[in-house]
């Protein structure tokens, strides 16, 4: 139904003593249901006392669905204020980032999505419809920062809304047509 590739990683941006974690520990969880395309990440996101970190997961979704929206909804164990996740989403729609893997050059529309949880406030739920595409670059940004207290998240979920394909939608309304017009001409 869809094609993910290009999927990229970096975990180079730490500190305070903070050791982060290989790709190998992140679970991305593909599904498709209904009119929805989702990716799940999931890994041990978690930092304390000094420590911060920063991870960038990428991958573009290419053809044969047509996207019309995006959401992300943040997973989370509570931070302690004043810990901070931060969660930004940029997209590339018409287009895949470049270079790839981890490319941050749109040759398409740019837009965002923001997501956080800061122990005492939070907006874990951000969204975007933009016009019909069938390519979509996504780059989340991941930022824990614990500022002496912990910061963590159990995972981050972005979901595509797809549209079926004109073929699709011109396929079933041929076949309605058909069974219309053969109930008919059964009847006397």
């Amino acid at each position: 139904m869809f094609t993910a590739k290009d999927f990229g990683f970096d975990n180079s941006v730490f500190a305070g003593g903070y050791i982060p974690f290989a790709s190998s520990s992140i679970t991305v969880t593909p599904l498709v249901s209904g009119f929805y395309v989702q990716f799940g990440f999931s890994g041990p996101f978690s930092v304390t006392g000094t420590e911060s970190g920063t991870y960038v997961m990428t991958y573009t979704l290419d053809p044969p669905p047509i996207l019309t929206g995006m959401d992300d909804d943040l997973l989370t164990n509570t931070p302690v204020a004043p810990g901070i996740v931060t969660i930004t989403t940029d997209l590339c729609i018409g287009a895949a980032f470049t270079p790839p893997p981890l490319g941050t050059t749109c040759g398409g529309t740019p837009a965002a999505l923001s997501v956080f949880h800061a122990g005492s406030s939070s907006g874990t739920h951000d969204e975007i419809v933009f016009a019909a595409t069938s390519i979509l670059g996504v780059r989340h940004s991941v930022v824990l920062t614990a500022n002496g207290a912990s910061a963590s998240f159990t995972g981050v979920q972005g979901s595509t809304v797809a549209s079926p394909e004109p073929a699709t939608i011109w396929s079933g309304a041929v076949l309605a047509l058909l069974g219309l017009w053969r109930a008919k001409r059964r009847q006397p």
